[in-house]
């Protein structure tokens, strides 16, 4: 084990409450490395019988670069070497606010499937956003204030999906979903039973 792990696996993730996050339960927690998550993962969805698909997102931005993360380029080939070890490559998307992960992604990996994360302060068209990234990724996936049902109609004749994000609300999932969204990212599943 790596000092960095060693580092990593002293911090706790789980009791400290955010006040973001009200209905977070205390739990003591690490975060894991990224393949001992999909280890983990893995061994129960056997267990289930169930496949799983992963949403993986590479957080990284310029500033940080060689600071908080390795740059850009590196971090992808560290994930994506995570990621084709795991043999989890085919039931992968890569998502990220950061169009220059997605660039090298496309360039370097074609066949993963790919989702541009939208701020919601953005507020360049689609086509000026996908310009950006030189490609049209598979998934559009922006802020959940951003979605009109204009808006998922123009992704749809994009040939994209549409999965905003952080809906929290029973209220707003029912919203999106009555504007046709193709899935919704959120921070509690609880309320799809609901829905």
């Amino acid at each position: 084990m790596t000092s960095a792990m060693m580092k990593l696996k002293k911090y706790d993730v789980g009791l400290k409450p955010h006040p973001g996050f009200p209905r977070q339960q205390k739990l003591a927690a690490i975060k894991p490395l990224l393949a001992d998550l999909i280890s983990e993962t893995e061994s129960y969805s056997q267990k289930k019988s169930v496949s799983l698909f992963y949403n993986i997102e590479i957080k990284s931005n310029a500033k940080n670069d060689g600071k908080n993360h390795p740059p850009v380029e590196e971090f992808v080939d560290l994930a994506m070497a995570v990621i084709n070890t795991s043999s989890i490559a085919g039931r992968t998307i890569i998502q990220s606010f950061d169009p220059r992960a997605l660039i090298v992604m496309h360039r370097k990996y074609p066949k993963v499937k790919t989702a541009l994360l939208i701020e919601q302060k953005d507020n360049r068209s689609i086509r000026e956003q996908l310009d950006e990234i030189g490609f049209t990724p598979t998934i559009y996936s922006p802020n959940y204030h951003l979605v009109t049902p204009e808006l998922v109609r123009e992704c749809h004749n994009l040939k994209m999906k549409m999965l905003p994000w952080t809906p929290n609300t029973l209220q707003e999932l029912k919203r999106l979903k009555d504007m046709g969204v193709d899935g919704i990212i959120t921070d509690y599943p609880d309320l799809f039973s609901q829905l």
